[in-house]
C-alpha cells in the first residue's frame, strides 16, 4: 500500500513510499528526535524500519521541509519485525517474530540500532494485529 507525507503549507508530497508487508502485518510510523534532530521511522517491509531525517530546503522566499533517508539508523531483522516502539528517543523496543509459536522482545539503543542490548524470549508467540 501507499504511505506519504504532505507539506500542507506548500501543498507538496515530501515522502512517497510503497509499503510491502505480508501476512497481515501493519505498517508502523513514529516521529522522534535523535540528538536534537527530527526523524520519521517507517516500517517499509516485514524486515526493515527506515529512518528519514527532517531537513529544510530554500524554496523561493520560504523553507520547505524535506525528508532524507538516513541509513545509519536503518533497522533490519531477518526474522521479521512484528511491532516496534521508541522509548525516550534513545531506545527502540522490537517484537521479533521467530515463528508462529515463538516471539522475542528486543531492546536496541539508537546509537547502534543493529546491536541488541537485551533480548527476552516470550512464553508464546504474539499474534499479528493492526492495533498496538
Amino acid at each position: 500500500f501507499w504511505f506519504g507525507v504532505v507539506d500542507m503549507i506548500h501543498k507538496k508530497c515530501i515522502l512517497d513510499l510503497e509499503i510491502k508487508l505480508v501476512n497481515g502485518g501493519a505498517s508502523q510510523e513514529h516521529w522522534l528526535t535523535i540528538k536534537d534532530e527530527r526523524y520519521l521511522a517507517v516500517q517499509q517491509s516485514r524486515n526493515d524500519i527506515l529512518m528519514y531525517k527532517v531537513t529544510t530546503v530554500a524554496d523561493n522566499d520560504s523553507h520547505m521541509p524535506m525528508l532524507v533517508r538516513d541509513d545509519q539508523y536503518k533497522i533490519t531483522d531477518e526474522s521479521g519485525i512484528m511491532y516496534c516502539e521508541f522509548a525516550r528517543d534513545c531506545f527502540v523496543l522490537l517484537v521479533e517474530e521467530e515463528n508462529y509459536w515463538k516471539s522475542t522482545l528486543q531492546l536496541r539503543s539508537l546509537t547502534d540500532v543493529n546491536r541488541i542490548e537485551k533480548s527476552i524470549a516470550l512464553g508464546k508467540g504474539v499474534e499479528k494485529s493492526r492495533y498496538k
